[in-house]
């Protein structure tokens, strides 16, 4: 269970990121939702995610996981509620890439890792470099395996619902 916080955790440190690089696809994506969004907004959510992940990634413990799952309950309430009033135009804004449709797998999976996330808070999990000193061969699997998993999350999040939206076009996918 602590790999998938340390996957989230490297996720969420790369969305904050690329919003704070580029955040008017998230500016679009929100404005969708809630009228009334600047850049600035968008910038100070990217800079929340990557302290939050930085935090649970250097520092562990149970504020760290607590902000995470905060953050992710708040995405999958986002994604829900754009969903709901959205549908197909919805976008998310999430990597702070323009068009990515978010899907009801979107909200689910954001959702259990905020359970999961503040499941762990409970116990205090360790950070990114005491688990990988626990780790046989320097951790090297083990950063391999998060390095995949957050790629892996990645996909879901912004490629497997442009597939399937592709998928659905008469055409073949082209618009």
């Amino acid at each position: 269970m602590v790999g998938l916080l340390h996957i989230a955790a490297i996720s969420l440190v790369v969305a904050g990121a690329l919003k704070v690089r580029n955040p008017a696809p998230t500016v679009a994506a929100l404005a969708g939702v809630w009228s009334s969004v600047r850049t600035g907004h968008v910038i100070t959510i990217g800079v929340a995610e990557i302290a939050s992940g930085v935090a649970v990634c250097v520092a562990g413990g149970s504020a760290a996981a607590l902000s995470l799952a905060l953050l992710y309950a708040s995405f999958a309430g986002f994604v829900a509620v754009a969903l709901w009033r959205q549908g197909d135009a919805a976008r998310c804004g999430c990597f702070g890439v323009p068009d990515a449709p978010p899907s009801r797998l979107h909200v689910v999976m954001n959702a259990a890792i905020a359970v999961a996330a503040a499941a762990m808070a409970a116990s205090g999990p360790p950070s990114l470099p005491t688990t990988v000193a626990d780790q046989p061969i320097w951790g090297v699997p083990y950063l391999i395996l998060l390095g995949a998993g957050a790629t892996t999350l990645f996909l879901i999040v912004d490629r497997l619902p442009r597939l399937h939206a592709a998928a659905r076009l008469p055409s073949g996918g082209v618009r």
